[in-house]
């Protein structure tokens, strides 16, 4: 599961004559993606107009998402109808249907809606499902009164995936080396090889950023020699990052194939029987007899 986290800034204004006040305070928040967020925005009092805007696009809905909300426009935001509630104005530079027909944001983007206390002055943004596009800036504006809050959405790695797994076979006294890869996560995955409890050191890594500038994968390698490592042990490569702190992981199982070292080679019917140590070894280190 991904994790974003957000920084949130709650809008309180208070009119005194004609000049607004507020205050501005921040809460982080760590929210599941593809679960909802709420941008919250709340204004005691007020009674004009609240918008909210992505990455300076107007966007949002009418608190009744079934009626549209522009009959006409004449700029950016439109001829509204209605002065004095509260409007969240789909852009006109939005999607073509939505374009042309000025539906309310429930229709054109529905993911987001409107939820909390009209009378309280409570107008939030609940994002139903966070993904990647969220990462932007959403902006609540209230005439003079404007908060803006950013969202960098943060998603964990893919499964990683150990190349040769679930057994990789080898030949006994060979070097070799294992290779990690875990994909789109943002931010990049941080690898880590453990054996029998104990993180295993050495290793290289290799960060590669993806086509759309935001989510990264992660390389990790692994060289072992034949000296530390036995047949049947298991490897585990694990992939964290802030979205998935306690880390995803892979595992390996080690197969050594220890082929016989002695042979004895030659032509018997000649009488040929000569001794072929395949790979020495120092218990080799010793008197042979061929009696």
């Amino acid at each position: 599961m991904a994790a974003l986290q957000i920084m949130l800034l709650k809008v309180w204004v208070m009119w005194t004559g004609s000049s607004a006040v507020f205050t501005q305070q921040p809460t982080d928040l760590v929210v599941v993606a593809g679960h909802p967020v709420t941008l919250p925005c709340t204004i005691p009092g007020y009674h004009g107009m609240v918008l909210w805007l992505r990455d300076g696009m107007a966007l949002g809905v009418n608190r009744d998402i079934s009626v549209p909300l522009i009959q006409a426009h004449q700029d950016f935001l439109g001829e509204v109808k209605g002065v004095g509630q509260v409007f969240w104005v789909t852009p006109m530079q939005g999607k073509d249907q939505c374009k042309k027909q000025y539906k309310c944001i429930s229709q054109c983007y529905p993911r987001y809606d409107i939820i909390g206390d009209h009378s309280k002055g409570e107008y939030h943004l609940l994002i139903q499902r966070t993904e990647i596009q969220d990462d932007a800036f959403f902006e609540c504006q209230a005439i003079q009164a404007a908060i803006r809050s950013r969202p960098p959405p943060h998603f964990p790695p893919d499964d990683p995936v150990i190349v040769g797994a679930p057994v990789m076979s080898l030949r006994a006294g060979d070097h070799f080396n294992l290779t990690c890869h875990a994909d789109n996560a943002k931010p990049a995955a941080s690898i880590i090889w453990i054996r029998n409890g104990l993180v295993l050191s050495g290793a290289m890594y290799s960060k590669t950023l993806l086509r759309d500038g935001k989510r990264e994968s992660t390389v990790s390698t692994l060289y072992l020699s034949p000296s530390n490592i036995e047949s049947g042990q298991q490897i585990t490569c694990r992939a964290s990052n802030k979205a998935a702190p306690n880390g995803k992981d892979a595992t390996v199982t080690i197969d050594i194939q220890r082929y016989p070292r002695y042979d004895i080679i030659g032509d018997h019917s000649k009488g040929e029987y000569h001794l072929l140590i395949q790979r020495t070894e120092i218990q080799d280190d010793a008197f042979f007899d061929s009696s």
